[in-house]
């Protein structure tokens, strides 16, 4: 009978100290893989002599980018941050691909409905987005055409 009571004790005071520690989420805390609200397929509008305007693909692991006339970069082992509203910045190794070399990058991904935008994240800091940077959401591609949502 007094092992039960001592027992009992034990599981509620555990449970009043247990209720007593508060746990937080802190958002700028850094995050594996990639938030679910940039994730998809994008394309930018095509910009001087490119023959098409520069790919998006963002997955959970990884961040592809194809732009016209350059060998199309993987972005693997990402981690993110939530740094402002629709706002993320995001960093990864760059795998070693043809011309390109292993790199890290760090960069600011903007998303807000079916737009979104990429930059460098320093120079994002400083000079905010500029119009060439914004990409729109595709729903499918068709004869090498971006079909958009």
């Amino acid at each position: 009978m007094v092992k039960v009571g001592k027992m009992v004790m034990a599981a509620i005071s555990a449970l009043v100290l247990g209720g007593m520690m508060s746990t937080t989420a802190n958002a700028s805390r850094w995050h594996s893989g990639t938030p679910k609200a940039i994730r998809g397929e994008f394309q930018a509008k095509r910009t001087g002599a490119q023959g098409f305007g520069s790919r998006y693909s963002i997955t959970r692991n990884q961040f592809v980018i194809g732009i016209s006339n350059m060998p199309t970069e993987f972005i693997n082992h990402l981690k993110y941050q939530k740094i402002g509203k629709h706002l993320y910045r995001v960093k990864g190794h760059v795998k070693k691909n043809a011309m390109i070399r292993f790199s890290h990058v760090d960069f600011a991904v903007y998303r807000k409905g079916k737009v979104m935008a990429f930059g460098d994240f320093g120079y994002q800091k400083t000079h905010k987005f500029v119009k060439s940077q914004y990409a729109r959401q595709v729903k499918a591609y068709r004869n090498g055409e971006a079909i958009f949502k």
